[in-house]
């Protein structure tokens, strides 16, 4: 579920979310099953054929999620549309009364399925790593891969979806930005997202950007959002973050937003009904198949961690947008080995 559906749903919400006894937004890995090879892909997937959870199994943990409180839940993968019954399980949560969205790599859309899916999601997200066939095909690894998202595109707005872009810059694609935006503005997408590329699953620290890239970056998305806000919706992931670079040091916003939102209002869950605080951060946390949700989120004392921010260690610790920023989990534990420590991507000094 991209960050631009969690803050329709939660606008500008307070910080007395995080004493919520489970989080607001769920995104779940439907399948491991992958037709594409992403160099910075979290989860590593591929075509093998490891366990995954029964269409059964899979309708129970939509009850489990709805019964805990859960407001959106967002398929991933993978890639969801190779799962058999992918759509039987995305109308079973739509029938349910789940907000839900669907991020696909938009190779296996069709005049049908595109027409199925437009009745039961609330958005469609469709990745792009590179404005070019070149670079988009490089990065995800399957030739002739762009030429399919971009009439992937098509058909969904055609069919009235709201469809978001994500991009994800790392050292292989950053440059493409602004082309990136005007292939959004072309298109006439609903969002563009900048993901932040986190070094994990069989992404590398290689591709990372370095600090004063990623808030020069930052700097330059900020100014063309400016230039095109009455024709595209932009948005960052966990948008909270990095006040000092995202115009949000003014008292009010710093009450109003929590940044990373892992363990706190988001949690994933992967094909195996595993789940844990986001997709980015690989720490098991209980299975749906065996426990609530309500009870793996109330018993866990890795969410409790999470959600007091004074536990925080290095600057992230002492700084005063901690709590609402808080840093990228993710990026702490993936240079670091520990989710409290520093966000080494952040260049701001406390």
């Amino acid at each position: 579920m991209g960050c631009c559906l969690i803050s329709e749903v939660i606008k500008n919400a307070p910080i007395f979310f995080i004493s919520r006894s489970a989080p607001i937004d769920v995104v779940w890995e439907i399948t491991h099953r992958c037709n594409a090879r992403c160099k910075h892909c979290y989860s590593a997937s591929d075509t093998s054929q490891l366990e995954e959870l029964s269409t059964k199994d899979a309708k129970k943990v939509i009850d489990n999620v709805l019964d805990a409180g859960v407001f959106t839940i967002g398929f991933s993968g993978g890639e969801p549309f190779l799962r058999p019954d992918f759509l039987d399980i995305l109308e079973y949560a739509h029938k349910r009364g789940l907000v839900t969205s669907v991020a696909t790599n938009g190779s296996l859309m069709t005049q049908r399925n595109t027409q199925k899916i437009a009745k039961l999601v609330h958005r469609l997200t469709i990745s792009i790593d590179g404005a070019s066939a070149e670079v988009h095909d490089f990065f995800r690894g399957v030739p002739g891969l762009f030429n399919k998202v971009v009439r992937s595109v098509k058909l969904a707005v055609q069919a009235g979806i709201k469809v978001n872009i994500n991009f994800t810059p790392s050292r292989l694609n950053y440059f493409e930005l602004y082309k990136i935006i005007e292939l959004a503005l072309e298109l006439d997408v609903f969002s563009l997202t900048m993901l932040r590329y986190v070094p994990v699953g069989r992404g590398t620290k290689e591709l990372d950007l370095s600090s004063s890239q990623w808030e020069a970056l930052i700097k330059m998305w900020h100014s063309r959002s400016e230039e095109f806000r009455n024709d595209l919706h932009f948005h960052l992931q966990d948008e909270g973050l990095y006040p000092h670079i995202n115009n949000l040091v003014d008292s009010k916003q710093d009450t109003e937003r929590f940044g990373c939102t892992a363990g706190i209002i988001h949690c994933r869950i992967t094909p195996t009904g595993d789940v844990k605080p986001c997709a980015m951060l690989p720490i098991f946390l209980g299975n749906l198949k065996k426990e609530k949700l309500e009870t793996i989120w109330a018993q866990s004392d890795i969410i409790t961690t999470l959600q007091d921010r004074n536990k925080l260690k290095g600057k992230c610790g002492v700084c005063r947008f901690r709590y609402s920023c808080g840093g990228c989990r993710a990026m702490a534990y993936a240079y670091f080995g520990d989710y409290l420590a520093e966000d080494p991507r952040c260049t701001y000094i406390p």
